[in-house]
């Protein structure tokens, strides 16, 4: 019996150590700044600064009482000599009232760390977050509550107070891994700095511990943060330590407590976040945005009486920062769900123990399905960007069922925003028009009116754009990307309110009426703003416009490719949406549209479905979570079987341009099964030309990229079949290239080949294609330059001249500037003719560490000198007999000395395929363009220049301009 009773009190002895004592009253004065500045150019800075008072009264032994009082804010822009940090005197600052409640809240500790924390549940969302990074000055878990595996761990023991440790901590700028430096502080710090020890008689018989908290952004559990526009070739993680050349981030808090780690005060808390960041992505000349929050004890007096309790409490689980929702209605339904969904209620006293919240949560079960209708939160498993002793089990995760996922990352989810609707605009967290009023998007104001907004810009900018020398002057493209971001707030019933309003066709146009070009050109750039939204909304007007008829054939097929690169939010609904304009039988018919929104689709697919690093990388999953479902079977069962179908019935009609389109389209897709649905024609069981076999192979470009490995087996197969045609070969050698094969393969498999191959053609690709990777020296191709290096002795010595099939790689690199350029150019040598028949670039740039392919460019025909023959054709003079004259300096020329003309010429067979197929494909004005044609697209040239002649005979005005954004780079996180 002696022994429990002496058990239990040394329990309650041990209870009792912690860093605040009961019936203290602690006054801290708050203080802090967040400056902007281009610190390497000038001493010009501006921000803001805040000031304060905080009080915190224990209320029991694990939970603190905290109200602030007298919050003023100050804005500055001024040289500041000493650089971001120089002090300012408060009289030199026009101080404000910052409107902060002093409604008290509550943290319950654990150990130091904060567990809980409690608030007024009518405190609006920016205002709580205000709160938690005050509370995250006082999380200090000297106890490694939280301490993670590793192997620098030192935890101080009994009576230490040195030690370094890893922990995951959640604060306001997220929950990662947190390394803490605990050290005695020197005494001739303290005599040098004594603000950090403002009541050094406070000491008693402990001593003063420096505590040093550095954050690591780059090893997250929950890192908010909104991003878009990175690439997949981009090896960066959206706001992480390091971002390249282009941006990085840090994150360090000084403690000094007086005390032991057990029993101590905080004397000052000081947390110092650092961004540098490169305006233009790779220029020397960097800016910085820095802030800093500083907590300095004032006072330590006697409390008088119980602290006041929080009113309306909710419950709130961490420290991390809440995103805020579009209006006020969604911000109070979202705290109304988290006070009930947790069941808990600040302590009411010591007693309060975890059986109670046990029951207590199990009580507000109904309560939480009851609101989960209300407001539905999509709950899914990034994957990736977790704690390192988690990093090994992710895939693992992302196939467990869905009980045992929401069990285990559950925590981790609740954050998220709620998935984009098609016809509701996104809550997009830290995007100014999204929180730039009271934290809520600026449609919540009664003052702005999105659709007048639109209406008025565009006006404007209509006017601007008329007088091309005066855009620059007039901000007009700034003004475009204020167009852009209110557009983007905006619903679908607004946007086709908009449309409405604007809306004027280019034939009204064509009138030439005095006063139409500003009216047309105010369509035009909110068209453009529109498509480069990227949202749901647009999506959906766009749609409304094509098929309304507002919008059709290039000028729909331009806007409609776009939306690769600028939709943000694609997810399975918007997907969905996109495919059944594809299946449009309206939309088949337009000529022009009907390639574009095939390829731009497909486009669309990869990024978002197929390619897992692009999704993640280019698109927000830290504010939304997955916009797609990982392994989704929708593009192998609906997509590329609705392509494959589509393929098949354009070989059965023997239809060459939608055989090239679709193909293009399955290659776009990047998914393994299109091999599958390749192969009967690769191999034979299917017939198709020759040169639509070659198109196959050209079509693999982006299966290359996001499936190297599995690429690279089918490529080689191809190359090695020496019965296969020289054209379809080289082809394979180009594909081969970009998967970087390894050494063994370029010195065993191709090099030693080029000795014996029984085509030049083949043999001259792969030498070339060798010698110029082991030339390479950018460091991103180092590997592929070293295993081409081991095989280049290995290469035939046979001179085989430019009049061969090629392959030419170079790099150039501007280390000044960290600029880095790569660029791929094939050709494909014709058997009839000296121009090449096929010919490939592709220019890939690095800025910084921020990769994308830049350009690309190509050209296919099956026979070139058939095509210049039949070109020729459709527009030579006709004699008095009805035959085409010939002209004296084009009879020498190579178009009339074909291998079919040869071949009738000397009265022999030849197999040659009279049919004439190509395509061409080029990046331009921020979108693909692919066209396809054969001999019936050639022999309606003259018909359609005679058209053309025609409109402009009957004075028709052609006048097209476009806007849009070449890259688009957004990121967003706290500080």
């Amino acid at each position: 019996m002696w022994t429990t009773i002496l058990y239990f009190t040394l329990v309650g002895l041990a209870t009792a150590e912690h860093g605040w004592k009961n019936g203290n009253l602690y006054r801290y004065e708050l203080r802090g700044r967040t400056v902007v500045g281009l610190h390497q150019v000038a001493d010009q800075f501006a921000g803001v600064l805040v000031k304060g008072k905080l009080t915190v009264q224990p209320k029991t032994d694990d939970t603190l009482n905290l109200q602030v009082h007298n919050f003023e804010q100050a804005e500055v822009h001024a040289n500041l000599s000493s650089g971001w940090s120089t002090f300012i005197e408060d009289h030199d600052l026009n101080y404000k009232k910052l409107p902060v409640s002093d409604t008290p809240f509550e943290l319950k500790l654990k150990n130091g760390v904060v567990d809980k924390m409690y608030v007024d549940k009518n405190l609006p969302t920016w205002e709580v977050n205000v709160l938690k990074a005050i509370a995250s000055q006082l999380q200090v878990d000297t106890q490694a509550e939280n301490l993670k595996k590793s192997r620098v761990n030192q935890v101080p023991v009994e009576g230490q107070t040195i030690g370094v440790y890893k922990t995951v901590e959640d604060t306001v700028t997220g929950e990662c891994e947190t390394i803490y430096d605990i050290s005695p502080l020197p005494q001739y710090v303290l005599q040098s700095r004594p603000e950090l020890v403002p009541l050094p008689n406070l000491l008693a018989n402990g001593q003063v511990i420096d505590i040093v908290k550095t954050k690591n952004y780059s090893n997250c559990e929950q890192r908010m943060a909104y991003h878009f526009g990175l690439t997949g070739l981009t090896d960066w993680e959206p706001a992480s330590n390091q971002m390249g050349s282009f941006l990085s981030r840090s994150s360090v808090s000084r403690i000094v407590v007086t005390g032991t780690l057990k029993s101590y005060t905080i004397q000052s808390s000081v947390t110092t976040n650092k961004i540098v960041l490169a305006p233009h992505l790779y220029n020397n000349q960097k800016g910085i945005v820095a802030s800093r929050m500083n907590l300095t004890l004032e006072a330590v007096t006697s409390s008088s009486g119980s602290p006041q309790p929080v009113p309306n409490p909710r419950t709130v689980k961490n420290l991390v920062y809440e995103y805020n929702a579009a209006t006020k209605e969604e911000n109070a339904q979202n705290h109304l769900m988290a006070r009930y969904s947790q069941g808990d209620e600040p302590a009411k006293d010591h007693k309060h123990s975890s059986s109670s919240e046990s029951s207590s949560q199990s009580s507000s079960s109904s309560r939480e399905e009851s609101l989960h209708k209300l407001m539905i939160r999509s709950r899914r498993s990034i994957g990736t960007g977790r704690i390192e002793n988690n990093s090994g089990s992710s895939s693992s995760e992302s196939n467990s069922s869905d009980d045992s996922d929401s069990s285990s990352t559950g925590s981790t989810e609740d954050f998220w925003q709620p998935k984009p609707t098609l016809n509701e605009a996104p809550n997009s967290p830290f995007m100014p028009y999204f929180i730039g009023y009271l934290g809520n998007s600026i449609q919540a104001s009664s003052k702005v009116n999105g659709v007048s907004a639109v209406y008025k810009l565009a006006k404007e900018l209509g006017e601007e754009v008329l007088n091309g020398n005066a855009i620059t002057g007039a901000h007009t493209l700034s003004k475009f990307t204020v167009l852009v971001g209110v557009v983007h707030t905006m619903n679908t019933t607004q946007l086709l309110e908009a449309t409405e309003k604007l809306y004027y066709p280019y034939t009204k146009v064509a009138q030439r009426t005095e006063g139409d070009d500003p009216l047309y050109q105010a369509w035009v750039v909110f068209r453009d703003a529109v498509a480069e939204v990227g949202t749901g909304p647009a999506l959906v007007t766009i749609k409304q416009w094509i098929l309304s008829h507002k919008v059709s054939g290039a000028e729909a097929a331009h806007l409609v490719g776009v939306l690769p690169d600028s939709a943000r939010y694609p997810t399975t609904e918007y997907m969905n949406t996109f495919f059944e304009l594809v299946k449009n039988e309206e939309v088949q018919k337009q000529r022009f549209l009907n390639t574009s929104v095939v390829t731009a689709f497909t486009d669309l697919v990869r990024k978002a479905q197929v390619n897992r690093e692009t999704a993640h990388n280019r698109y927000p999953v830290h504010s939304f979570g997955d916009l797609t479902p990982k392994n989704d079977r929708v593009v192998s069962e609906q997509y590329v079987t609705y392509l494959e179908s589509q393929l098949k019935k354009a070989v059965e009609q023997g239809d060459s341009p939608n055989i090239q389109l679709y193909i293009r389209a399955l290659g776009n897709t990047a998914h393994p099964k299109i091999l599958g649905v390749f192969e009967p024609y690769l191999e034979g069981h299917e017939q198709v030309s020759d040169f639509q076999r070659l198109t196959i192979v050209a079509s693999l470009d982006k299966l290359t990229t996001v499936y190297p490995r599995f690429a690279r087996s089918v490529l080689f197969k191809i190359y090695q079949n020496s019965g296969e045609t020289s054209e379809v070969r080289v082809a394979a050698v180009m594909q081969l290239m970009k998967t970087n094969p390894p050494a063994f393969f370029f010195s065993s498999r191709m090099a030693r080949h080029t000795n014996y191959d029984h085509s030049r053609q083949v043999s001259a690709a792969v030498k070339s294609a060798i010698e110029d990777a082991a030339r390479l020296q950018g460091p991103t191709n180092y590997q592929l330059a070293q295993n081409a290096k081991s095989a280049v002795h290995l290469l035939t010595t046979e001179e085989l001249g430019l009049q061969q099939s090629h392959n030419f790689l170079r790099d150039y690199i501007v280390k000044e500037e960290e600029l880095m350029y790569k660029t791929h150019f094939a050709y494909i040598q014709g058997e009839d003719s000296l121009v090449p028949s096929s010919a490939f670039y592709t220019l890939w740039r690095n800025l910084g560490g921020y990769k994308r392919q830049s350009l690309q460019v190509s050209w296919m025909t099956s026979n070139f000198g058939s095509l210049v023959d039949l070109l020729f054709d459709q527009f030579a003079e006709v004699d008095h007999s009805g035959n085409p004259k010939t002209h004296g300096h084009y009879e020498q020329g190579e178009g009339d000395w074909t291998l079919e003309k040869i071949g009738k010429f000397l009265n022999f067979e030849t197999d040659y395929v009279d049919q004439v197929e190509g395509n061409f494909l080029v990046n331009a004005f921020g979108f693909k363009n692919f066209f396809t044609f054969d001999n019936h697209t050639i022999e309606q040239l003259p018909q359609y220049v005679k058209y053309l002649a025609q409109r402009l005979r009957n004075g028709w005005h052609f006048n097209y301009n476009k806007v849009y954004n070449k890259h688009t780079l957004q990121l967003g996180f706290e500080i």
